[in-house]
């Protein structure tokens, strides 16, 4: 697979996979071809001969304030994905607080596009809603230990949801396999290590060293990753009741900020403690913020302790 980086608020999955120790993310094409003859998959950027024109719209999209161009995201990513020589294409189109497109009748129409665009392949397009935070933590080594423990089958029930539906998706496509009969092999293939087995393939195939490869995947994930200098625990200060709201763009645009002023440390994020619908008390830690700088920024702080919305019990 063909990704990106980081734009605006949103993480990048070449960001995240080089939170890795050893994990490289850029290849000449032959080189990716062995790899996905060897390994079965892969997660890389660009390289300089495929889709060269897509790269550099690509970095041109942030600083000419066309991020959200709508023609401009379709190109990107079909191009990306019909230049790869696949079969088929389900596409994660995210709307709401934390996406590009905040209104679901926005991500519809772009989704239609996508499908629209990719008529030689086969190709469909699953919604999912990002007014919340998806899993419980934000930042690149964070994000990678959630990934790993999803792919164990003991992450967050909607990540879990989410990975299921996109899997059993591309079954359906490919295969023809009925939705429930897909959702099943697709939750079998994440509770028997399957899947787990297959990404510390791709992450060895991609520059890992054994140890780290093992060590993340099935020894101590926390010791195989970069991290923060320091934690400050977010404490709620309101009436007893029920989360009923977290701000994901609060949370992204601080992650943002204090990853930029640590030049980049993979380790800097946010982990969530208590997440929507759970019960929470004065004084209770809600949230954990990872950062470089010996005191987080006060601004930031505020930003991240209004970040919340609670229902009285």
């Amino acid at each position: 697979m063909i990704s990106g980086r980081s734009l605006l608020h949103t993480g990048g999955t070449l960001d995240k996979l080089e939170s890795i120790p050893g994990v490289r993310v850029f290849f000449k094409a032959n080189e990716i071809q062995k790899i996905v003859e060897t390994v079965g998959c892969c997660i890389v950027g660009q390289t300089e001969d495929c889709n060269p024109a897509d790269k550099v719209l690509y970095q041109c999209r942030e600083i000419t304030a066309t991020v959200d161009s709508a023609p401009l995201i379709v190109a990107s990513i079909v191009s990306k994905k019909l230049s790869e020589g696949l079969n088929a294409i389900v596409y994660d189109v995210k709307f709401g607080k934390g996406a590009i497109f905040k209104s679901k009748e926005e991500a519809l129409e772009i989704a239609k596009q996508l499908v629209s665009a990719s008529k030689t392949v086969k190709s469909s397009a699953l919604l999912t809603a990002m007014d919340a935070p998806l899993g419980r933590t934000i930042g690149n080594s964070l994000e990678v230990m959630e990934a790993v423990e999803t792919l164990k089958g003991n992450g967050p029930t909607d990540l879990l949801r989410v990975v299921i539906a996109l899997g059993s998706e591309v079954l359906r496509l490919v295969s023809g396999t009925k939705k429930n009969e897909a959702e099943e092999l697709i939750s079998s293939t994440l509770q028997d290590g399957r899947a787990l087995r297959k990404f510390h393939d791709m992450i060895l195939a991609q520059g890992a060293s054994r140890v780290e490869a093992e060590e993340l995947c099935f020894g101590n994930i926390s010791a195989a990753l970069p991290k923060a200098s320091y934690v400050t625990e977010i404490r709620y200060s309101g009436e007893e009741g029920y989360i009923c709201e977290i701000d994901p763009l609060s949370l992204a645009n601080v992650w943002k900020e204090e990853y930029s002023h640590s030049q980049g440390n993979p380790g800097i994020g946010i982990k969530i403690v208590k997440a929507i619908g759970e019960r929470i008390k004065s004084g209770e830690v809600w949230l954990k913020m990872f950062h470089e700088a010996q005191q987080l920024n006060s601004d930031h702080l505020m930003t991240l302790s209004n970040a919340i919305l609670v229902k009285p019990a």
